[in-house]
């Protein structure tokens, strides 16, 4: 098998992702040439050199014959890349935690005035984001590559998809934290980075709004209360109005969290079972439990596949009060035991 590879030509996903770097390097550098915001311009020679430095080294390595992959064994590279960048990014987003807590107790020390980036409220982001997505989101990809491998008895697809996955994302990565220490945000929380940004991670944040209308949950008619929760909503609503014309990214603080936001999902069977099954715990939010329990009455009943959706057996279809009471009970009676 060695001297079959050896004799095969670069993959054609290698050359693909060359031409996708240039073409970006292209049109990173006519973006940055072309605006005429400085700060901009700083993320854009961020995100050209990105790419000129990934289409230098597919073209060295296209022209040596690096890219030949043998498919009887696993891909193990980019998962070792995976862990290293777990901990380098644990480690920055982790400093960043304990410079702001230093800026907290000694504010006269730790309190840079001359240099902007360093202040509180550009480092804060920088530590939640980084310990979530950079740290967070590098150990989900890299044991997501790990796992899938092992389940499914075979090689990652695409050749250098799982590369171009690491990579780009550590682009975002860097991207996103060079915004956050230059003020370039949108001012949502966890969903900072700017919509280039946003683009190149391929998720479009959705503001929140209430022009979806809002649930009236049942315990809040129980209650007695619904003219006074309807006030509330209304409330909101009107606020957001009136912040939406001036303040637009900001209006999404004022809507109260009964209001509907829209979503999609897809995912595969294996991806259901563990989705379903774990959203239709007793302990979740009757809102989320109810859509897990309507997926997979569709699964049986519209799509038709009767056979997956009795495999799956700990969907749970009960309907409860008080939905974390029993764990809560559960819980102390463990306290208790060890006391």
């Amino acid at each position: 098998m060695s001297e079959n590879l050896a004799q095969q030509d670069s993959p054609p996903g290698a050359v693909a992702l060359l031409i996708l770097s240039a073409a970006g390097a292209f049109l990173g550098l006519m973006a940055t040439a072309l605006s005429p915001d400085p700060l901009f311009r700083l993320e854009g020679w961020i995100f050209t050199l990105a790419a000129l430095a990934g289409a230098t080294a597919l073209t060295v390595g296209v022209a040596n014959g690096r890219y030949r992959a043998d498919s009887s064994r696993y891909e193990g590279g980019v998962i070792r890349a995976g862990a290293i960048a777990t901990l380098f990014w644990a480690i920055v987003g982790m400093l960043a935690g304990v410079l702001i807590a230093l800026q907290l107790a000694w504010p006269r020390i730790f309190y840079f005035p001359e240099f902007g980036f360093l202040n509180f409220g550009r480092l804060r982001p920088l530590h939640t984001s980084g310990v979530i997505f950079a740290f967070g989101g590098n150990a989900l990809i890299a044991t997501s590559f790990y796992v899938v491998q092992r389940t499914c008895r075979a090689r990652l697809a695409g050749g250098l998809a799982g590369w171009f996955v690491f990579w780009g994302y550590q682009l975002f990565i860097v991207m996103a934290a060079t915004g956050y220490l230059l003020g370039i945000t949108q001012s949502r929380e966890y969903a900072e980075p700017e919509w280039y940004v946003d683009l190149w991670l391929t998720i479009e944040w959705q503001q929140l709004s209430p022009q979806h209308g809002y649930d009236l949950p049942e315990a809040v008619v129980e209650a007695g209360v619904e003219r006074e929760f309807a006030e509330a909503m209304d409330r909101s609503a009107a606020l957001h109005g009136a912040m939406a014309l001036r303040f637009p990214e900001q209006a999404s603080y004022a809507v109260a969290l009964a209001y509907r936001i829209r979503f999609t999902m897809q995912f595969n069977a294996r991806e259901a079972f563990h989705m379903l099954e774990l959203r239709s715990g007793p302990q979740g939010h009757p809102a989320y439990r109810t859509v897990a329990q309507e997926m997979h009455r569709l699964i049986d009943e519209q799509a038709g596949h009767h056979a997956l959706a009795a495999a799956m057996r700990y969907v749970d279809h009960g309907v409860y009060e008080l939905e974390r009471l029993e764990a809560e009970r559960a819980a102390a009676a463990r306290r208790a035991a060890r006391s």
